[in-house]
């Protein structure tokens, strides 16, 4: 079975670096984006299995991304991620039906368990 496509949208590339690193050696094919808007503007937006976001990004942020490309393929798992989490940002993702979210720093392990998860 082929591996599973994950885009990755961050800004800080520290953070993009790392969890490239963590899903390769979990058996995914991960595709990196600095901005909501270079990853629109991507071919892969067609093509993933399942999008890992920050929230806090110049231009688009996380819940604004998953809105629009929510338009276009309403059942592809989004997984917010923020280094601020808020009660609105919460409220928010699980309002929007994201598959998930998690306070940075992100636990590698948890975060491969909720991919299998929604992946499966």
């Amino acid at each position: 079975m082929p591996s599973k496509l994950v885009g990755v949208v961050d800004d800080d590339e520290d953070v993009r670096t790392s969890i490239e690193s963590l899903l390769r050696s979990a058996g995914y094919r991960p595709f990196c984006f600095r901005s909501a808007e270079s990853f629109l503007a991507s071919s892969h937006r067609d093509i993933i299995d399942c999008l890992l976001t920050d929230f806090n990004m110049p231009g688009l942020n996380g819940l604004e991304l998953h809105r629009k490309i929510a338009r276009d393929r309403p059942s592809l798992p989004v997984i917010l991620m923020t280094a601020f989490p808020t009660d609105v940002v919460r409220r928010d993702a699980k309002e929007q039906g994201l598959a998930g979210f998690f306070v940075k720093p992100i636990d590698g392990d948890l975060l491969i368990d909720k991919l299998e998860d929604v992946l499966c």
